[in-house]
């Protein structure tokens, strides 16, 4: 969770779920190009970001039809 909330506090604007893997497996030292590594880690991301969107800490942003971008809370 630390490099989920992180990597929106250093954000410029709104991210992406997948911008935020890619941030977690920079920090972590894991292998972007290796699909089962970043499929599992995006899934944890979400997971993440739900309960965080629960908890009050973050808030989604809607784009085109099911897209969602994410925002930290305050």
């Amino acid at each position: 969770m630390r490099f989920v909330l992180g990597a929106l506090r250093v954000a410029d604007g709104p991210l992406r779920s997948r911008e935020i893997a890619d941030h977690v497996m920079t920090g972590r030292g894991l292998d972007k190009d290796d699909p089962k590594v970043a499929q599992m880690i995006r899934k944890r991301v979400g997971a993440c970001l739900w309960k965080s969107k629960q908890a009050g800490n973050v808030r989604e942003m809607r784009v085109k039809g099911d897209l969602k971008r994410w925002i930290p809370a305050s």
